[in-house]
């Protein structure tokens, strides 16, 4: 296996296939495609910032393709992961996994917000990629992309077969009902059912009214722009009356 192609099972195996993620995580935005191709030579700099940011690789292994890739058994291996995950299996995976026996004791090892943590695990909030990546840069082992969207690597799965009905999970819907969004525009009024018609009236009237007061402050305010803009005029006007008097004597 040459070199790259040892770069490319880590890129696998911890970021979930992004070139991008490990560029960052190394430092080597600018020198990664040229790490990948096939007659790179790797000097010390490079192995050394693959291992400072992936402690858990042997030397001997990215250097030479001696050994197994990891210095110890921490990597899960890809068939191990459930796969079609919802954020709970996830979360309880994790769990596990850290050798957490409850959330706030997993909250305290991250280093996040139990807040946060329950909101997820509830369904009230979706597994972001911030939170995905303290994850990930917690337990390196973890791929990236299944931290976030439940979906296994290599699509295969030997502990959670899929199940019939799943919600699909590479957007990890919320399983409950999620709070309003105030930033949300405003949704069009229903038609209300017709033995309710006069509360509907009632409603658009109030909406009406209140459109037209918005309507009258926006003019009000044109008009005293207008004003202003006006006296402005007039003003420079005088002055430069005054100027050209001045002159003048």
């Amino acid at each position: 296996m040459q070199f790259n192609e040892r770069v490319l099972k880590i890129i696998d195996t911890f970021e979930g296939g992004s070139k991008s993620r490990f560029a960052t995580r190394t430092g080597m935005q600018n020198q990664v495609y040229n790490v990948l191709k096939p007659e790179y030579k790797p000097g010390k700099i490079t192995t050394d910032r693959i291992i400072s940011a992936y402690p858990n690789i042997s030397v001997e292994w990215l250097t030479s393709d001696t050994g197994e890739m990891t210095t110890e058994n921490t990597t899960v291996q890809h068939t191990e992961l459930p796969d079609n995950s919802t954020v709970q299996e996830v979360l309880s995976f994790i769990q596990k996994h850290s050798g957490s026996n409850s959330l706030p004791a997993l909250s305290v090892k991250l280093n996040v917000s139990l807040n946060d943590l329950n909101k997820v695990y509830s369904g009230q909030k979706t597994m972001g990629g911030k939170l995905a990546q303290i994850i990930h840069e917690k337990y390196p082992e973890l791929p990236y992309h299944w931290i976030k969207t439940g979906k296994n690597p290599s699509g295969k799965s030997q502990s959670s077969p899929k199940k019939k009905n799943k919600v699909k999970q590479d957007t990890f819907k919320p399983q409950i009902q999620t709070p309003v969004n105030e930033s949300a525009p405003i949704q069009p009024v229903q038609p209300l059912e017709s033995t309710d018609n006069k509360s509907y009236i009632q409603v658009l009237e109030l909406q009406v009214q209140s459109l037209l007061l918005i309507n009258e402050g926006i003019l009000s305010g044109y008009q005293k722009v207008i004003e202003a803009n006006k006296l402005l005029n007039n003003t420079i006007i005088e002055l430069a009356d005054k100027v050209l008097s001045l002159h003048k004597h």
